[in-house]
């Protein structure tokens, strides 16, 4: 028989809001009796769509297999703590290890405290008051009992290790998000609005770089010219030229883009100054080209 009873919750909720205690808490459990350990908190829906009243008066007076949950939570944001020993409520799943130890397998009744909230699972919207609540009973819990956020997780979390998709509760539109069709809340969101602290996230992927664009191969696009051409390109090689110390840089009219024959002495000594082979006429191609930009000799 369990031994730790929850017959300090008075205390342990004293700063919370809208809390009733239902008649009989004090001596109503299971049939194991208190705890074994109080070792999280696990949360829950109901499942059903009626009052407070009805869903206290079934889990903890009619159910046959009651009481389902320690503490209720209604839509108006009204709590109910119903039950001080371990309740029939987290049933198969586990082994779930806690910051004060491991829930064995299928142990969650009596080492976890069980909250029941009313809810259709079924895409029924939680309200507001609802949702605050919520996160001030286990806060509250969390405070008087000295768990960490860490240790508190839902039904569907409890029975991820041994019998996953057995439970999707607590889900539904809330503000906690949801991580499956089913609309369960995202936990990491829930343990962190506890906490005040940013939700863990994923590490982002690096974003994927730019592929570097081919360098153009600009000497590859200069065309081969010869004696008696005129244009841009022949300008240019006559600067070039004369940068080299081949024309008279100081003199304009060497760059009059036309190949003539002072162009043609020019390019003439030029080439045989760099191991460059000219053949009557002279042309300029890529070798050529080279060595005016880059000043090789061949």
């Amino acid at each position: 028989m369990g031994s730790i009873w929850l017959s300090d919750l008075p205390a342990k909720l004293s700063g919370v809001p809208n809390v009733s205690f239902y008649s009989g808490w004090q001596t109503r459990s299971r049939s194991s009796g208190g705890y074994d350990a109080l070792l999280g908190i696990a949360v829950h829906h109901t499942a059903s769509q009626t009052s407070t009243a009805n869903d206290c008066y079934y889990q903890w007076v009619t159910c046959s297999d009651g009481p389902v949950g320690a503490i209720y939570i209604g839509r108006a944001g009204e709590i109910v703590v119903g039950a001080s020993g371990a309740t029939n409520c987290v049933g198969k799943g586990g082994p779930w290890n806690l910051s004060r130890g491991t829930v064995p397998l299928d142990k969650g009744n009596q080492n976890t405290i069980s909250i029941e909230a009313g809810n259709n699972g079924v895409g029924e919207p939680w309200p507001e008051a609802q949702q605050n609540a919520y996160i001030a009973l286990v806060r509250a819990l969390c405070s008087g009992y000295g768990f960490a956020s860490s240790d508190v997780i839902s039904h569907y979390e409890w029975c991820l290790p041994s019998c996953p998709g057995r439970k999707i509760d607590p889900a539904g539109p809330s503000r906690w998000g949801s991580i499956n069709a089913s609309g369960t809340w995202d936990m990491n969101l829930f343990r962190a609005e506890l906490t005040g602290t940013a939700p863990p996230t994923p590490e982002p992927t690096p974003p994927t770089p730019e592929p570097t664009p081919p360098q153009e191969d600009w000497m590859a696009n200069l065309p081969t010219i010869t004696y008696g051409a005129s244009g841009p390109d022949v300008k240019r090689m006559q600067h070039l030229l004369a940068a080299a110390g081949f024309m008279n840089e100081a003199n304009t009219a060497n760059y009059d883009g036309v190949w003539g024959n002072g162009t043609e002495k020019a390019k003439t000594n030029f080439d045989n100054a760099h191991g460059l082979t000219p053949s009557p006429p002279t042309d300029c191609g890529d070798k050529s080209w080279e060595s005016l930009m880059t000043g090789r000799v061949w």
